[in-house]
């Protein structure tokens, strides 16, 4: 082997571990766990706004001006015998102290359209049909989560008022339930 290829190997390795050590787990990606009733949860952190799942709240998020949201997917399937209930997601330190003052909730997507609609000064009738349409359709009537009947999966959607990716070493679905990666 040359010299220039064994100088070039070398760099090219040095940069990979430089790379893999630099990069860390910032948290991203999906979660997982049960519920206290045995629904497995898949949490994904962070989607993009442009989500299928979310783009309709993300156009009304910005119609209203309301502040810059992140977005978790959260699938849900029920495999007990009772309906369950979706949960918000809390983001803790390396404490896990979910009612700490440092945990961080995404809450239902559906409950943060209310706090977008209050920033708004004067309604429009489009903004309204936008409202009326989130919540009689992917809202389902509920600012809650979703009711998972047994047997069924459901897929809802949290909301995280934050321009930038907060940092957190736990996530619990609600308060009782940690999910892991």
């Amino acid at each position: 082997m040359s010299l220039s290829r064994t100088l070039f190997a070398a760099a090219f390795v040095a940069f990979l571990m430089f790379a893999t050590a630099c990069s860390g787990d910032d948290g991203n990606g999906a979660w997982k766990g049960k519920t206290e009733s045995g629904t497995d949860l898949t949490v994904d952190l962070w989607v993009p706004a442009t989500d299928p799942g979310v783009a309709p709240f993300e156009a009304f998020r910005k119609a209203t001006g309301a502040p810059e949201v992140l977005y978790g997917k959260v699938t849900a399937k029920n495999n007990g015998n009772a309906p369950d209930n979706g949960r918000f997601i809390t983001l803790t330190g390396k404490d896990g102290d979910a009612l700490g003052d440092d945990a961080i909730e995404a809450n239902f997507v559906c409950g943060q359209i209310s706090r977008w609609l209050a920033v708004v000064l004067t309604q429009s009738t489009e903004l309204n049909i936008q409202l009326a349409t989130l919540q009689q359709g992917a809202c389902k009537g509920t600012t809650g989560g979703p009711t998972i009947a047994p047997g069924e999966t459901a897929v809802y959607y949290v909301a995280l008022e934050a321009e930038s990716e907060p940092e957190f070493e736990r996530v619990f679905a609600g308060v009782p339930n940690e999910l892991k990666r």
